[in-house]
C-alpha cells in the first residue's frame, strides 16, 4: 500500500475539522502535516506532499505553481452558501448540498472536479442543527476519498462515486462570528421550529398496501426507456395508476407497509410489516390471494422482541428465503421457509453487530450483494454495501462505504429488477417527508471497487388518491405489482399513546423469533 503524505492548511478550529484529521490518521499509510500558511508551500514541494486539504476561507488562493507537484491536487470541503452565512433562512429548499472538491493540474491545465458529494435533509427552522448534521457527515469524506483512490489503483481520476456536479458556487466551511441581529433571526427561526415539532405530535401516519394489476416491466418499462434517452438530464415523475386497488384498512391501530409479493404454488402471497400504533412495534404478516376476488385474512407469521419490518423475501434454488429488517437486534438474519408463508426456520446470521436498515439482497455478475442503510448513520441518506460469493457468505463490506449520500434517492425501497440489460434499484425520496416518494435508480456500475447509479424516474403519490402523502416500497411478481401509500391525519391519539405506551423491552430468551403457524391473527380481514 503506497503511503500518502497529506498537508492540511487553515487550522483545525472546529471539532468537525479535528475529527476529519483524526479519521485521516486512522487510514493506513496516511501521514498528515500541518501547514502554517499558503506562503509555506513552495512550488518545489520540499515536504513531499501528495495532497493538500484546505480548511481555510479561500482554497483558490493556493499558488497554482505548486499544483504540478501535487499528484492528488488541492482538496477543499464546500457547503451550500446557505450554511456559510450564519442564520440564513433554510425554508426555500428541502435539501442542502456539500462536496469534497479537488483542484489539480493535468499537464498545463488546472481542473476542478468533485471527489465526493451529498445531498442532506434541511432541518427547517434550525440553521445550527442543519449545519451540525451536515458537518457530521462530510468530516468522513477525505478519508473516504483516500480509500476510493487506493481501491481504484491510480493517482488521479476515477474517484467520483456519483455523477459530477457543478461546484464553485458554494462557500468554504469556516463560519465567521454572527452579529446580534443575525443571532436573533437564528433564535426566532429555531423557536418557530420548536412549535412546528410540537404540532407534529398531533399528526399520525397511516400506511396501506396497493395492488396494481401489471408487472413492473409493463408499468415502468416505457417510462424508464424514455428517461434513458432524455437529453435535458431531467427526471420525470409519474403517479400510481388510477386502477390501483387499496386493501381495506386494518383498523384504527394498525398500518400495513413494506409489501413484498411472491407467486407460490400458483397463488400470490404478500409479506408486509404490520405496525401496531398502540405498541409501536412491527411484526411480519402475510396476505394471500391479493389478485383474487376474496382476499385472505392477514395473519402474523413472524414476531420478535425486535421491531420487524421490510420482509425482503425471494426464491433461490427452489427455496423461499426472507431477510427482514431488525436493526434493533443489530444483526441481519436469513430465514428459510419450512412452509411458506406460515412457518420459518432461522437459517443463519449474515451480519452481526451491524444495525442494518432495509437489507436488500440480489445477485449481480457472479456475486451476492446486500445494499442497505444503517441506523447508526443517517439511514435516510447513506447507502452501504456488502458482497459475498454465496448467499450464506462470508459477507465483506465495500471499501467505498458509504457508497452514496443523498436523502432524495438512497434508502432501499424494494427488490432491484432488470428490464433488458439494465439493472434498476427502487429507492426512497425522504427529502420532503419520510417515504415521500420513490426514485428508480439505474445501477450503472457495481464492482468490488466501484459503484455508480443514476436516478431515472420518480413515483409520487396521487394527491387526489386515498393515500396522498407518501409511497416508499414497490415490488413485483408475475403480473402483479404492489406498493404502499401513506396518509397523514390529525389526532391527539398519537400524543396520548406516546405518554401511556408501555415500551416492550427485550426479554431473556434463547430464540430471536416466535416461529410457527399458531401466532395471533392481526386483523379482522382485508377482503371484500
Amino acid at each position: 500500500m503506497d503511503p500518502i503524505r497529506l498537508g492540511w492548511l487553515g487550522g483545525a478550529r472546529e471539532p468537525w475539522q479535528q475529527r476529519t484529521l483524526d479519521l485521516l490518521r486512522l487510514e493506513p499509510g496516511v501521514e498528515t502535516v500541518s501547514l502554517p500558511s499558503e506562503a509555506s508551500m513552495s512550488p518545489s514541494n520540499p515536504l513531499g506532499l501528495e495532497v493538500v486539504l484546505v480548511f481555510g476561507d479561500s482554497p483558490d488562493e493556493i499558488p497554482a505553481s505548486i499544483l504540478p507537484n501535487l499528484p492528488l491536487g488541492v482538496w477543499s470541503l464546500e457547503l451550500d452558501p446557505r450554511l456559510v452565512d450564519v442564520g440564513r433562512a433554510l425554508d426555500d429548499e428541502p435539501t442542502i448540498g456539500a462536496a469534497l472538491v479537488r483542484r489539480w493540474c493535468d499537464r498545463d491545465r488546472i481542473l476542478r472536479d468533485t471527489l465526493v458529494d451529498g445531498e442532506f435533509l434541511v432541518r427547517r427552522h434550525s440553521w445550527s442543527k442543519t449545519r451540525r448534521r451536515v458537518l457530521e457527515q462530510v468530516q468522513t469524506w477525505p478519508a473516504l476519498a483516500i480509500r476510493r483512490l487506493r481501491t481504484n489503483g491510480h493517482r488521479t481520476g476515477g474517484l467520483v462515486a456519483a455523477l459530477p456536479r457543478e461546484v464553485g458556487s458554494g462557500g468554504s466551511l469556516p463560519v465567521g462570528s454572527a452579529g446580534a441581529g443575525q443571532l436573533w433571526q437564528l433564535r426566532r427561526r429555531e423557536l418557530s421550529g420548536l412549535w412546528r415539532r410540537v404540532g407534529q405530535e398531533f399528526v399520525e401516519q397511516d400506511w396501506n398496501v396497493g395492488v396494481i394489476a401489471s408487472s413492473i416491466e409493463h408499468w415502468l418499462g416505457p417510462h424508464l426507456a424514455e428517461a434513458a434517452h432524455r437529453e435535458d438530464g431531467g427526471i420525470a415523475s409519474i403517479l400510481p395508476p388510477q386502477s390501483t386497488r387499496w386493501l381495506p384498512r386494518q383498523g384504527r391501530n394498525l398500518s400495513l407497509a413494506d409489501p413484498f409479493v411472491l407467486i407460490h404454488d400458483g397463488r400470490s402471497v404478500v409479506l408486509v410489516e404490520s405496525l401496531s400504533h398502540q405498541h409501536g412495534r412491527g411484526v411480519i404478516a402475510a396476505v394471500s390471494g391479493i389478485d383474487e376476488p376474496a382476499v385472505s385474512v392477514s395473519r402474523t407469521v413472524l414476531r420478535s422482541w425486535s421491531h420487524l419490518s421490510y420482509p425482503y423475501c425471494f426464491e433461490h434454488e427452489g427455496t423461499v428465503w426472507c431477510v427482514p429488517e431488525m436493526h434493533e437486534a443489530g444483526r441481519v438474519m436469513l430465514l428459510r421457509a419450512d412452509r411458506f408463508p406460515d412457518r420459518w426456520i432461522e437459517d443463519s446470521v449474515l451480519l452481526e453487530g451491524v444495525p442494518v436498515v432495509d437489507p436488500t439482497l440480489f445477485q449481480h455478475e457472479g456475486s451476492w450483494w446486500m445494499l442497505c442503510g444503517r441506523s447508526d448513520w443517517d439511514d435516510w441518506t447513506h447507502l452501504f454495501a456488502w458482497s459475498a460469493p454465496s448467499l450464506h457468505g462470508p459477507w465483506t463490506p465495500h471499501p467505498w462505504n458509504p457508497l452514496r449520500s443523498d436523502v432524495r434517492s438512497t434508502r432501499p425501497a424494494g427488490r432491484p429488477f432488470r428490464i433488458g440489460d439494465r439493472l434498476y434499484r427502487p429507492t426512497q425520496d425522504c427529502s420532503q417527508t419520510y417515504g415521500g416518494a420513490i426514485s428508480i435508480n439505474e445501477i450503472v456500475e457495481l464492482t468490488a471497487t466501484s459503484y455508480r447509479e443514476v436516478p431515472r424516474l420518480r413515483i409520487v403519490p396521487d394527491p387526489k388518491g386515498p393515500y396522498p402523502d407518501g409511497v416508499h416500497t414497490i415490488n413485483s411478481a408475475g403480473s402483479i405489482t404492489v406498493i404502499d401509500g401513506k396518509r397523514h391525519f390529525v389526532t391527539s391519539r398519537r400524543l396520548w399513546l406516546q405518554l401511556w405506551r408501555q415500551p416492550q423491552r427485550p426479554q431473556a430468551r434463547t430464540a430471536m423469533f416466535d416461529l410457527g403457524p399458531d401466532l395471533d391473527r392481526i386483523g379482522s380481514g382485508v377482503g371484500g
